[in-house]
């Protein structure tokens, strides 16, 4: 789930503007609340339901301009949503459910496979060849720091990703709403 959420992603975006992907992935705040609808009979306020809507619409207005895609890559872009949404719900499941795994556990239990997934595909979709075939450039362009430093970044956002998740609890806030946060 984790590692076909990133190489989905990725792909599609041979087929989508940035700007599309952007705006798709504005959704997922949405899509989590449907797969947890659907997956675990949660329920959500409609004013939860209401506070996604300046998100979305602010990230379109944030990514306003050149918007194309193919029917490929909208398919591959919705499904990689899908994918997102659910990832947060299981995550979600694993960290405060039975298990109660600490984000750090979760990692450790997802990433060698995840990377194993993605190593197979690379090689499969003729990355790595591409990668071999070009590494002096490759390590002449100073991309390999850049590699690490969006690797920390990642890793940085996973887990932090996770704390958040594993903490979360709705709040009663002075108004009398529930808070999603």
């Amino acid at each position: 789930m984790f590692s076909a959420n990133i190489a989905i992603g990725n792909a599609s975006l041979r087929h989508v503007s940035v700007n599309f992907n952007q705006v798709a992935r504005s959704l997922v705040p949405g899509v989590v609340m449907v797969v947890s609808i659907v997956l675990l009979k949660k329920s959500f306020s409609l004013a939860q339901q209401l506070s996604l809507v300046p998100v979305v619409v602010g990230v379109m207005l944030a990514c306003f301009g050149e918007m194309h895609f193919t029917a490929l890559g909208f398919a591959m872009t919705m499904f990689c949503v899908l994918l997102a949404a659910t990832k947060v719900v299981l995550s979600n499941v694993v960290l405060t459910g039975p298990l109660k795994l600490d984000p750090f556990d979760l990692l450790l239990k997802m990433c060698p496979l995840a990377a194993v997934e993605i190593l197979l595909l690379a090689a499969v979709m003729g990355e790595l060849h591409d990668v071999a075939a070009a590494w002096d450039a490759i390590a002449a362009s100073q991309a390999i720091p850049v590699v690490v430093l969006s690797g920390v970044a990642s890793f940085t956002l996973n887990i932090t990703s996770f704390f958040a998740n594993k903490v979360r609890k709705p709040s009663r806030v002075p108004c009398g709403l529930t808070c999603p946060c």
